[in-house]
């Protein structure tokens, strides 16, 4: 698709979105590093009453162009949070964009990090008063693992919920209401494999390298 024509379906997507969920529901964007910091602008400037409440990977890293995107926010008084974080590797190269706040929300991967990398994300940017949006994608236990660490983390954002299904894994103490999780009290998460289900439906993949 066109970059012209990509953009202009964006902005149609985002319009219908808003006024069919209404305007208190919270809505975000994810460009996955598509869009300049000019184009961001732009969608900024075109869409100024859809109240996006965060900007998620809008362009590859960089400091002194979110130093822009910020100083672009406080003019128009719009309050979108700037998210970004997902792809790196390890997390020492957040850091950088916590001392500069140029980052609102940081976002490394769950599943590559797991608690105690998520937690010495939240550890780190606390004290600029910064906050964790770990990313999850792929998986259902990484989610469930988000929401307990929602319980331990007071600068947490939100939980990302990948919309896959199975019913291999019962979780009957977890609901979601009005955009909220129940988390339960019991061991090992709250979660359990239907035995007979597993045995017929699911197909480990085995590595057998030695």
């Amino acid at each position: 698709m066109p970059p012209d024509e990509g953009y202009r379906r964006d902005v149609e997507v985002l319009k219908v979105i808003r006024q069919h969920v209404g305007p208190d529901v919270v809505l975000g964007v994810d460009a996955n590093d598509g869009y300049s910091l000019d184009l961001t602008k732009r969608l900024l400037a075109d869409l100024p009453e859809i109240n996006l409440a965060f900007l998620e990977e809008m362009f590859p890293e960089n400091i002194e162009q979110y130093r822009q995107l910020k100083a672009f926010l406080a003019e128009h008084k719009l309050k979108s949070l700037i998210a970004d974080g997902e792809t790196q590797p390890a997390l020492e190269p957040l850091s950088k964009y916590m001392e500069s706040r140029t980052v609102d929300i940081f976002q490394a991967d769950m599943n590559r990090f797991g608690f105690e990398g998520i937690l010495t994300e939240a550890e780190w940017a606390r004290p600029y008063g910064l906050l964790v949006g770990p990313h999850n994608w792929g998986s259902l236990v990484g989610f469930y693992m988000l929401l307990h660490l929602g319980r331990a983390i007071t600068n947490f954002y939100r939980a990302e919920n990948d919309p896959a299904d199975t019913d291999v894994l019962i979780a009957d103490g977890y609901a979601i209401k009005d955009g909220s999780a129940s988390v339960p009290d019991a061991p090992g998460f709250g979660l359990k494999v239907h035995e007979e289900r597993f045995a017929t439906q699911i197909e480990p993949k085995l590595d057998l390298k030695l």
